[in-house]
């Protein structure tokens, strides 16, 4: 294998596997080098030497990345950005900028990079919420043709090994965004065709809610606005039974997860924005139980977005610790002044409070280590997952009786809990219930959807 096979290896492994963050920083140290180091990008010479080094550093990630077994499950199909993701979205522009600018390349390198980054951030944050449409992917697919076409367009101009990698660079990130333009559709296709227009307008809802949340200000939307999408939001939640939407027959329909996902989503954001009309006022006596609260969602929430995933359970502690001793503030479930007068702002209050603990609970299910003593049920958990996973992503039909042995074995699993619990040898409760919990409940979700393909 060549050196120009080896480097589009090396990149291919870097934008489609999901990285271990906490070993990764003696390369995120080298890349914030590299780029402080570009104190001058007319240097040719230094140009050679740095990209050498982020050849290097993309090795290293290779084979960090490689040594993880659980890479692609643990991703679930989305690239999350770490802090070297994001340090190479900023040291590769240069290099593409002033090799366009002294003709090394195709002028257009440079920016078709920089599209083709916001693309792949714009498709990521697709994924990652669940808020897209039948016509929300086909409007990116015409953006995707539209870049691949300006990339056929582009052609090294200059002869060396460096250029043929950086436009080769290109071409992965583009063969990354159509992985994810088809995961999109994938998902779509599981919804249930008598799902899909609440999906679509669950969608529309989200967005409206969203723009209503960007304004930042109380008073820079009426309270009108909110309660007719809570209204028509509470009618979509009415059609459910029992949490689930059923057919006329009693039937759960196929691919409700994604619906009822967006719709709590919604949900939580009407609730914010009517928090946020009624704020605790600096003479109200809850005021600082109402600060805290906010500091602490804020601080939940950017752990959310930026931390996820390189986050430890012992970080959400010192969290817990002060939810808990603002939820003993309550009596009977109603926080009161000293004097034992009730002051206003208890919904508020209350609406922080619970989704605090919902944050915390998200966090924990992605940052909660699994016991050694559960890794033998976690990885039948996690082979059974995979096995069904795979049944849904290549549409295959199964009769009730070949999925029986999927059912003995998810009823197998469900026998080793102990009073709702999966305990070691000593009767302990071991660390990664959670995990275990979560995985489970999909695997029952993802059968429940295979048998009920068997019945149409």
């Amino acid at each position: 294998m060549n050196e120009c096979s080896v480097f589009f290896d090396q990149l291919f492994h870097f934008f489609f596997m999901y990285p271990s963050p906490e070993s990764e920083n003696q390369i995120e140290q080298q890349l914030k080098t590299i780029l402080n180091s570009f104190q001058n990008e007319n240097d040719q010479i230094q140009l050679s030497e740095s990209w050498i080094k982020v050849n290097e550093c993309l090795k290293e990630l290779t084979l960090l990345r490689n040594k993880d077994e659980n890479i692609e499950q643990t991703s679930q199909g989305v690239h999350m950005q770490t802090n070297a993701d994001h340090l190479l979205n900023e040291i590769l522009p240069v290099f593409f900028k002033r090799w366009s600018k002294d003709g090394h390349v195709s002028s257009g390198v440079f920016t078709v990079f920089i599209a083709i980054t916001k693309f792949q951030h714009h498709l990521q944050d697709l994924k990652q919420t669940g808020l897209f449409t039948e016509k929300i992917i086909n409007n990116n697919i015409k953006e995707f043709d539209h870049l691949k076409k300006n990339i056929t367009s582009l052609k090294c101009i200059s002869d060396g090994e460096c250029y043929r990698q950086g436009l080769q660079m290109l071409n992965l990130k583009m063969t990354y965004c159509e992985s994810l333009i088809k995961s999109l559709e994938t998902e779509l296709e599981s919804i249930s065709d008598a799902l899909l227009p609440i999906q679509n307008r669950l969608v529309e809802i989200k967005d409206e809610l969203s723009s209503l949340l960007a304004r930042n200000n109380p008073h820079a939307f009426s309270l009108v606005e909110v309660q007719v999408l809570q209204e028509e939001v509470r009618e979509i939640d009415s059609a459910r039974i029992d949490g689930k939407y059923m057919t006329k027959d009693g039937a759960v329909v196929p691919g409700q997860a994604a619906v009822i996902e967006i719709l709590e989503s919604c949900f939580d954001d009407i609730h914010e924005l009517l928090a946020s009309r009624d704020p605790l006022s600096t003479e109200n006596p809850l005021r600082n139980v109402y600060e805290d609260l906010l500091r602490i969602k804020g601080k939940l929430e950017s752990f959310a977005v930026y931390s996820r995933w390189s986050l430890k359970g012992d970080d959400l502690i010192p969290f817990q610790i002060r939810l808990g001793q603002i939820d003993n503030m309550r009596d009977d479930g109603i926080f009161k002044a000293s004097d034992g007068s009730i002051p206003e702002g208890q919904a508020v209050l209350h609406f922080l409070l619970h989704k605090c603990y919902r944050l915390i609970y998200k966090l924990q299910n992605s940052c909660e280590p699994v016991a050694e003593e559960l890794m033998p049920i976690y990885n039948q958990i996690l082979t059974l997952q995979r096995c069904l996973l795979q049944l849904h992503k290549w549409n295959i039909e199964l009769t009730f009786t070949e999925l029986i042995p999927y059912q003995m074995k998810i009823n197998y699993i469900d026998s080793l809990k102990q009073d709702g619990k999966f305990l070691d040898d000593e009767g302990g409760v071991p660390e990664g219930q959670a995990i275990l919990f979560s995985l489970l409940e999909e695997c029952h979700e993802l059968i429940r959807d295979l048998q009920l393909k068997c019945q149409e």
